[in-house]
This record gives C-alpha cells, sequence and structure tokens, in this order.
C-alpha cells in the first residue's frame, strides 16, 4: 500500500513538473510575442513621425497613408491586452506586469486621440481650413501624440525584460522544487522496491525450503500422497501416488485435471471397470470425488484384483 501512494506521488510530482514546463514555455513565447509587437509599434510610430516631417501640411492623400500607420501601431497596442485571458492577465499581474498593461491602456487612448485629430484631415476641403483646424496645426498635434505615443513604446521594453526575468526565475524555482521533491520521492520509491524486493526474496526461499521439506516428506511416505488445488488441477505429487493411480508413472505430471488423470488410467487399463463402460465409470468417480465438498475415503479397485483406499 505504501508502495502504490509513493508511485501516485512520484506520478503527481512528474505530471506537476510538466505542467510546469508548459506554461512557463507558453508564457516565455508570449512574452517574445509582445516583444515582437512592441518593436512594430515603435518602428511604426518613427515611420509616421518621418512622414509627419517631410508633410508640414496633411493632405487627404497623406492623411489616408498615415490613418493605416496609426491603425497598425494601436492593433500591437491591443493585442497586448485583447489576447490575455483573464488567467493569464492575472498571472501577469503576479508577475509585476501591472505597469506594462497601463502602458498598453494608454497607448490605446493615444491611438484614439491621434485617429480624431486624423478625422477631418480625409475630407477634401480640409486643406482650406484655417486656425486650430487647419492642416498644419493638427500636423503638430499628431506629431506631439505620436512622440508620446514612442515614448510609451520606448518605456514598455524594460518593463518586459522585468517580467520576462521574474518569469524565468519562477520556471526556475518551480522546476527546482519540483525537480528536488521528484529526487525525494525516487529515493523513497527505490528504498521501498528494495525493502519489498528483499521480503519477497525472504518468502520465496522460506517456500522453497517448505517446498523442500514437504518433497522430503512425502518421497519418504510409503503411502500416495498428492495435493490439488481448488480447481482440481494436480500440485504436486510422490512417487508412490504416480504409480498406485497410473499405469504408466511418469503420465501423471504437475497441474493435470483429476479427471483428465482418472481417464488417462482408464484408457490404460488401470482401473477395473466391472461391467461398466469407461463414460459410467467416470460419471461414479464424478459423483463421489468431484462433487463432494467434505473429507471422504473411496476404494477404488484396480485391475489385478488390487485395491486402494483414497482420502480425498
Amino acid at each position: 500500500m505504501r508502495l502504490g501512494r509513493t508511485l501516485a506521488l512520484f506520478a503527481l510530482i512528474l505530471a506537476v513538473l510538466t505542467g510546469m514546463s508548459f506554461i512557463g514555455y507558453r508564457y516565455l513565447m508570449l512574452a517574445n510575442e509582445y516583444r515582437a509587437r512592441n518593436l512594430v509599434h515603435l518602428e511604426t510610430t518613427q515611420d509616421i513621425l518621418t512622414l509627419l516631417g517631410q508633410t508640414p501640411v496633411l493632405r487627404p492623400k497623406e492623411a489616408a497613408e498615415l490613418e493605416q500607420l496609426v491603425l497598425l501601431a494601436g492593433e500591437q497596442a491591443r493585442w497586448c491586452l485583447d489576447n490575455l485571458s483573464m488567467t493569464e492577465r492575472n498571472a501577469f499581474l503576479l508577475l509585476g506586469a501591472g505597469e506594462a498593461l497601463k502602458i498598453c491602456e494608454a497607448a490605446i487612448k493615444e491611438t484614439d486621440a491621434a485617429m480624431n485629430i486624423l478625422a477631418p484631415l480625409k475630407s477634401p476641403d480640409a486643406v482650406y481650413v484655417v486656425g486650430e483646424s487647419s492642416p498644419f496645426v493638427r500636423n503638430l498635434q499628431l506629431t506631439d501624440s505620436m512622440r508620446k505615443l514612442r515614448k510609451l513604446s520606448l518605456s514598455f521594453r524594460p518593463q518586459l525584460d522585468i517580467i520576462e526575468d521574474r518569469l524565468v526565475q519562477v520556471v526556475q524555482t518551480v522546476t527546482a522544487i519540483a525537480s528536488f521533491c521528484l529526487a525525494m520521492v525516487f529515493v523513497v520509491l527505490s528504498r521501498q522496491m528494495i525493502r519489498t524486493w528483499k521480503v519477497q526474496t525472504e518468502q520465496t526461499l522460506e517456500l522453497n525450503r517448505i517446498s523442500h521439506r514437504m518433497t522430503a516428506a512425502m518421497d519418504a511416505s510409503k503411502d500416495g500422497f498428492a495435493i490439488y488445488d481448488e480447481e482440481n488441477l494436480l500440485v504436486i505429487c510422490n512417487d508412490t501416488y504416480r504409480e498406485l493411480c497410473h499405469v504408466n508413472p511418469e503420465m501423471v505430471q504437475p497441474g493435470m485435471h483429476i479427471r483428465d488423470l482418472t481417464e488417462s488410467a482408464l484408457r490404460a487399463g488401470h482401473y477395473a471397470l466391472d461391467g461398466k463402460s469407461a463414460q459410467q465409470y467416470l460419471a461414479d468417480y464424478d459423483q463421489k470425488v468431484l462433487g463432494e465438498k467434505d473429507w471422504l475415503e473411496v476404494t477404488m479397485e484396480l485391475a489385478g484384483d488390487r485395491h486402494i483406499l483414497s482420502r480425498v
């Protein structure tokens, strides 16, 4: 029973270790995806700033091109939040990712603000607008917004480094603890298996000694002696029993059913049938011996006017 519980504990720790390895791999891959998207976000904001610097007055064509770039940058920030399940979000918060998630939220808000700045510029009449809503002023507003996005993007990378470092530490710690527990269980399991093996070896030796003693006692007995199991299969017998129950003693072997042994002896002419058929003799034998649950004595007549007394 203790060995079974130890094996169950061994399997449980192995399952936990494997699960932690897969979870750690999953979060490390997720962190790598964050890093890749952060790079795309940073490059996109830089491309927008370059285009704004080259086009002081934004026309509908440039506004449409900028809109696509701003949407691309926004997709990266939104992915960082939308791709997380509630469980993963809570796990990241435990790793100290609260500041990184706030940066993503701020980037989304700033992206929406930039889209609002760009929206009026797609109109053909936007180039004729003057004052605070002119294309030049909106260029300045959009430039300021993109600088904020770039700053957010740059501040996200150190946070990501912190998360990755903590994630690696957690995985290494859990793996080390689980590996230690696994090693301890393996040691205990090995000791229990060795102890069990020793007990089984001692029991086997004791059974062999008992068997040898029984065999010696049976061989020394002048009476026939045999042991059958609950299915009436021969387990062991002495030479005297072989000579008594069959005309060919070498035919009597362990594992034979008592009825098969009797039927074989009948065919060899070992028993006196007294005018009965072999089938009738077997039927009477089955009724007397195999159908009796209590101890009884049965006298069987052999060929040549010989008799044996069986106690079963």
